[in-house]
């Protein structure tokens, strides 16, 4: 953490456990790969660097494989979500598949459903499955703010590749007011959705012989540290190039 540039310090953090995980008490065990864990996501794939979705991945597997991130039996509902998308941003869409059928049993019972209808939703996406999001999207309850604010993004993003631009331009109104009225959502990631929206909203009215407009928005994202969908809308404005 004192040297994320180091990262060959990662790379021996990794062999150690891997050699010495024995010798450790349980929860020092979980302890020392979340660790792991935080520092792939907040200190290096957060900051761009996307080879570090595969060195994730491989952890995730191994605190599966050890039942390290399982409460009393069960699995958290975020790990559960966070596993997914580091599945799906990976491809690993055949392996995803799996863990869900797989795991979704060992939720909480009340979590269950909605982690499995969200996540199916998730999946059919990242497959160009596009049909199979909306109506798996219609059984998700958004009573849960990450699942309301995720389903609403993947919704949004569904619209655009469906190339229904009506139903676009009005989520992207009733999105803004709903990020505006709910009074739980922070600041910060109120910020990120919006930046989303207006992005998105961009897009959708430059036409695609407009080159330079693209390239003004493009660099309008990048410079953004606060965009949800960051690299969807980069990769949609580098294929309209």
């Amino acid at each position: 953490y004192r040297f994320p540039e180091e990262e060959s310090y990662f790379q021996h953090l990794k062999q150690y456990l891997e050699n010495n995980l024995q010798h450790f008490p349980r929860e020092e065990q979980k302890t020392l790969y979340i660790f792991a864990m935080n520092y792939c996501i907040y200190l290096q794939i957060h900051n761009g660097k996307r080879k570090y979705l595969g060195e994730l991945f491989q952890l995730y597997h191994k605190v599966l494989d050890e039942e390290l991130i399982f409460e009393k039996g069960y699995l958290d509902p975020n790990h559960y979500k966070n596993i997914i998308s580091a599945g799906l941003q990976t491809r690993e869409f055949d392996w995803v598949e799996n863990f869900i059928q797989v795991y979704t049993d060992r939720l909480a019972e009340k979590h269950q459903d909605n982690a499995l209808n969200y996540n199916l939703a998730n999946l059919y996406f990242h497959k160009k499955e596009y049909s199979k999001v909306i109506e798996q999207l219609r059984e998700v309850e958004y009573t849960n703010l990450s699942y309301a604010l995720g389903g609403k993004l993947i919704l949004l993003r569904t619209y655009y590749e469906l190339g229904e631009f009506n139903a676009l331009d009005s989520l992207i109104d009733s999105f803004r007011i709903y990020l505006r009225r709910n009074k739980l959502i922070s600041k910060d990631v109120q910020q990120q959705y919006l930046n989303a929206l207006r992005f998105t909203k961009k897009l959708i009215s430059i036409p695609t012989y407009d080159k330079a407009s693209l390239q003004k928005i493009s660099m309008q994202i990048e410079q953004s540290k606060a965009v949800a969908a960051k690299r969807w809308l980069l990769d949609k404005i580098a294929a309209a190039l």
